[in-house]
């Protein structure tokens, strides 16, 4: 947006999917999210979509939490995202 001379005048952040896609079927404004969220989601068709240039639809995702408090799950992430990586070749990172 920004690139091309745009920018919110009051953005705000909503911590639901739901929540976000009920605000702009109301009118206030626009969002950016995974498109498969439209899939649950009964308003859609009230719903312009816009792809992202294929240059610009990517993100990097940083990941915390707490030294020590490992557990099953924060392992089995660290292990999905070091096997994503290698097949993908886009570089993961863990500090311990």
């Amino acid at each position: 947006m920004r690139a091309e001379g745009s920018w919110p005048k009051k953005p705000i952040e909503l911590g639901s999917y739901h929540a976000i896609l009920g605000c702009v079927v109301a009118g206030m404004g626009i969002a950016l999210m995974p498109k498969s969220v439209l899939s649950g989601f009964p308003e859609s068709r009230w719903l312009k979509l816009h792809e992202l240039p294929s240059d610009e639809d990517n993100a990097v995702t940083v990941l915390f939490w707490r030294k020590g408090a490992g557990s099953p799950n924060v392992t089995a992430l660290q292990g999905l995202l070091a096997e994503q990586s290698l097949s993908t070749g886009v570089a993961a990172a863990a500090i311990a």
